[in-house]
């Protein structure tokens, strides 16, 4: 349930400032007001959608067969989905230096002059120097 809350984006778990980043990004575009209207509306349609499903998964009336035992556990998808619990709380703490890199990454990709210098000049790896 945890993960379907920073899966809306409620503050302050780590969906909320990918939010504000898109939010942020998009101050000076012209359309600012229908991106602000997309962010807002389709978390709030999220928060719905996790409420509905929480309460139907919690208070589900149906009565469960006797005779068939449980499935079982399945332990790799329950640890990756622990290590992902885990690991919610460390992008909220690390959101600066994480949206640093990602900047950095992303002006790396827009330098296409760079990238094709640094590829035509290569030398080919069975060449003598």
């Amino acid at each position: 349930m945890l993960l379907g809350i920073a899966m809306t984006g409620m503050p302050p778990l780590s969906g909320f400032f990918g939010k504000i980043m898109v939010l942020n990004a998009a101050l000076a575009h012209p359309w600012f007001m229908s991106v602000l209207l997309v962010v807002l509306v389709s978390g709030f349609m999220m928060i719905i959608a996790v409420a509905r499903t929480g309460s139907l998964l919690f208070y589900s009336v149906e009565n469960p067969q006797q005779d068939s035992p449980p499935p079982a556990l399945n332990r790799a998808a329950f640890a990756a989905i622990v290590g992902l619990l885990l690991t919610s709380p460390l992008l909220v703490a690390f959101a600066k230096p994480l949206s640093a890199v990602t900047a950095q990454a992303a002006v790396q990709l827009y330098d296409a002059e760079s990238y094709a210098n640094a590829v035509l000049s290569a030398r080919p790896v069975g060449e003598q120097q």
